[in-house]
């Protein structure tokens, strides 16, 4: 979540950019690394508090290999 707090919004970078960052790229990392693990639905109410569900929702968009 910290992550998500340090980018902000991030609604008008295009995802090829986004890739470019270390943040982005540990999120997601992290993240598909535990998806078993991890509780969505906290992550996206913490998101939601801070009005940052746009941001969430565009990270899990992207896609790495």
């Amino acid at each position: 979540m910290e992550n998500i707090i340090k980018m902000g919004k991030i609604d008008d970078i295009p995802p090829s950019e986004l890739m470019e960052y270390q943040d982005v790229i540990d999120f997601l990392t992290l993240f598909y690394a535990n998806k078993e693990r991890v509780d969505i639905d906290l992550i996206t109410r913490k998101a939601r508090q801070v009005n940052l569900e746009s941001t969430l929702r565009k990270l899990l968009e992207l896609e790495i290999y």
